[in-house]
């Protein structure tokens, strides 16, 4: 009997850097795509979750970068009037810049930080979903067989019954194709064609 609680691999037999990402792969869409079930969808909804939030941080780091060199060319500009202008009223902005500039960096490091962990929680909830899958697959499997076994048995079935009407439409050809033999032989084809207008109007 089919359990579906002990379909499950376990991590060490498969290498997850090398398992792709079910939900872009052309075969898995093909077949489980459209499958409605709790947990393939708990973790493809998680998959895709966790691909949205990799694009937002790459996209929030690049602004974070971005804002960061801008306050490194602030930071020159207005060391550089400091130094070459004297204009130490600047030294109070050159230090607003510089926290900043700290501020930057803490946020950049937090995003890495983020980012860092993503690709690994996608590859073990891709796991999760290839588990789901599983399941689901030889739930399917044990239900499509029973389906086919009845189909063959069906066929088989119909294979027998149109065996033996072949066998009768055979019979009842080779009567037909006797008499009228036998007939035209006796009697003629006119008195055949006569009698078959009689019979047949």
């Amino acid at each position: 009997m089919f359990q579906k609680d002990e379909m499950v691999i376990d991590k060490q037999d498969i290498q997850l850097n090398r398992l792709p990402l079910l939900h872009k792969d052309q075969n898995w869409i093909s077949i489980f795509g459209n499958i409605k079930d709790k947990e393939i969808k708990k973790y493809l909804d998680e998959v895709i979750s966790l691909e949205n939030e990799e694009k937002e941080l790459t996209q929030v780091l690049e602004k974070l970068e971005n804002d960061k060199r801008q306050s490194m060319n602030m930071i020159l500009k207005i060391s550089d009037s400091i130094n070459t202008d004297k204009k130490k009223e600047n030294i109070k902005l050159l230090d607003e810049h510089k926290e900043m500039l700290l501020n930057f960096n803490d946020k950049i490091d937090e995003v890495l930080f983020r980012i860092e962990l993503i690709p690994e929680k996608i590859r073990e909830t891709n796991f999760q979903l290839l588990n789901a899958t599983i399941k689901k697959g030889y739930e399917n499997l044990s239900k499509k067989e029973e389906e086919l076994s009845k189909v063959v048995d069906e066929l088989d079935e119909v294979n027998e019954r149109m065996k033996e009407l072949v066998e009768k439409k055979i019979r009842n050809e080779s009567w037909i194709d006797g008499i009228y033999t036998f007939m035209h032989r006796l009697l003629g084809n006119d008195i055949i064609d006569d009698l078959d207008r009689k019979a047949f109007k």
